[in-house]
């Protein structure tokens, strides 16, 4: 078995192995074996952090380490380049993910269960759209344009509300869809969304208010949506980790019909220190 980059001059080889939605300027890794494609995976860089986006082996020749030698050549080059850690999700109802994973070395942990949303229905929330016309005492800045003073203020709320604030410095939701709201008077951050957006689905991975105010939550919500629409994003899918019952009855809210919204079952995210 060989394997090779993924560029214009061979992709049509490994279309087949590909999501719909591939990026030519995301990684992409190839495995050719009995002279045609076998195996293709696509990693991308999300803040100084590399994920892996997709990986699909030809089922004839499953189980054969076509994905492991993938996934293995890869974080031995990403190691050379001084990235610590290598990161995917995925759904507890994905056969033979997680053992397929684990025996790689990747450690799992839960994040709770996901809901995902059309983006045009999204767009289309009766109740976002109500709020988007009011005025906001809030300010809402992307992380990725914080000062270093705003963005410790952030982290200490993270950590006081039990939430990792390593996020918050480590470039992994440095997205223009990760916004942080700063009350205008005080100057004080009272809420954050933070997004990772990879192919044609934004994952809202963190949303909270650390006033416990839910209209602060669709404040934060109303402004994804402003800047969504300002990026041109008008199709794919908006997908969000709820981690507890009260962000999930929000959530439920942010489509314009109910049966819009479904749950995906629980997500896992997986990590691989390199």
């Amino acid at each position: 078995m060989q394997l090779t980059g993924i560029g214009e001059q061979n992709i049509d080889c490994f279309k087949a192995l590909l999501p719909q939605s591939y990026d030519l300027n995301d990684i992409m890794v190839g495995a050719i074996g009995y002279g045609k494609a076998v195996g293709a995976a696509s990693f991308s860089l999300v803040g100084s952090s590399i994920y892996m986006d997709h990986i699909f082996v030809d089922p004839d020749f499953r189980r054969k380490g076509v994905g492991s030698e993938m996934i293995k050549s890869f974080a031995a080059e990403m190691k050379k380049i001084v990235v610590g850690a290598l990161h995917t999700d995925y759904y507890e109802n994905s056969e033979g993910i997680r053992p397929f994973l684990e025996h790689l070395g990747f450690v799992s942990e839960a994040d709770g269960e996901v809901f995902s949303v059309p983006i045009e229905s999204f767009y289309g929330s009766d109740a976002l759209n109500k709020v988007t016309a009011k005025d906001s005492k809030n300010k809402l800045i992307p992380l990725g344009k914080l000062t270093t003073k705003q963005m410790d203020k952030v982290a200490q709320k993270l950590e006081e509300s039990g939430t990792d604030p390593h996020m918050v410095h480590d470039g992994s939701m440095d997205d223009e869809l990760s916004l942080v709201s700063f009350d205008v008077k005080t100057g004080e951050p009272d809420g954050c969304i933070f997004c990772v957006r990879r192919e044609d689905v934004i994952t809202v991975s963190f949303l909270g208010s650390f006033q416990n105010d839910p209209r602060d939550l669709m404040t934060i919500v109303a402004g994804l949506k402003s800047v969504a629409e300002d990026e041109g994003i008008t199709t794919g899918r908006l997908q969000f980790v709820s981690m507890d019952e009260k962000i999930r009855d929000f959530v439920k809210k942010l489509a314009k019909k109910p049966e819009d919204l479904k749950s995906e079952g629980a997500m896992y995210s997986a990590v691989l220190a390199l």
